[in-house]
This record gives C-alpha cells, sequence and structure tokens, in this order.
C-alpha cells in the first residue's frame, strides 16, 4: 500500500485570528474537504488552545476537525496518536 502524504502547516500562534484570518483562511482552503489535525504541542494550555482553533476552524467551515494532544513523549507514539492521524489531509 502505497503512502499517502498530507500538508504540515506550522503557525507561531500570534497569527492574526481577528478579521482578516488570512492565515487561518489559507489552512481552511488547504484542507477543503479533507481532515484537520491541530497539534497543540507548543502551548501550556493545550485545552484552551484546542477549543479555540475548533471555533476558528468551523468558523471557517473546516468540517473534520480532530486534535492532537501530546503532552509527553509517549503520547506521540500511542495508539490515540495514530488513529488521529489517520486520513488527515493537513496537521
Amino acid at each position: 500500500m502505497a503512502k499517502k502524504s498530507g500538508t504540515l502547516i506550522v503557525i507561531g500562534g500570534h497569527e492574526d485570528k481577528e478579521g482578516e484570518k488570512r492565515i487561518l483562511n489559507e489552512v481552511a482552503s488547504r484542507v477543503g474537504s479533507g481532515k484537520l489535525v491541530v497539534a497543540t504541542i507548543a502551548t501550556d494550555s493545550p485545552d484552551e488552545v484546542w477549543t479555540e482553533y475548533q471555533a476558528l476552524f468551523r468558523g471557517l467551515k473546516v468540517k473534520r476537525i480532530e486534535h492532537l494532544d501530546i503532552r509527553a513523549r509517549e503520547d506521540a507514539l500511542s495508539d490515540k496518536a495514530s488513529e488521529v492521524m489517520k486520513e488527515a489531509t493537513a496537521v
């Protein structure tokens, strides 16, 4: 079985979340009807950040969005993380 590739998009967290939302709109357009996985790895408040991004991307019409919650190295190797990543169009 051939591996499929998606898109990894790194956002530093200080993008424009109001107004034009140019960066988030670009992410949403790349996802299209696919699945977006939001990884809240570089934050001290992953639950709050996830809630915010989930609402933002739903507002930008992203239908399939999941949270990759990695709080420890072991989490990245878990079956749960692998399942979240399946069929991701963009991370």
